[in-house]
């Protein structure tokens, strides 16, 4: 599981399913984008997922390549 900045980066359904459970266990809100490492606007979302980590710290976001 990398981060950049405030947005993990996941790379296996293990790791999604590992921060799904935290945010469960911590009843934290989760916003997870879930892209292609292909897809040009999904690389576009990126600025504003972190824009919104930094804005909502009670929140975890992050984006699952498949």
């Amino acid at each position: 599981m990398e981060s950049s900045s405030s947005v993990l980066m996941l790379r296996t359904a293990e790791e999604l399913d590992a921060l799904l459970e935290r945010c469960k266990t911590e009843n934290r809100k989760c916003v997870v984008n879930v892209s292609s490492s292909k897809c040009g606007p999904c690389k576009l979302l990126l600025p504003t997922l972190e824009a919104y980590g930094e804005k909502y710290p009670d929140c975890s976001f992050a984006r699952f390549y498949f």
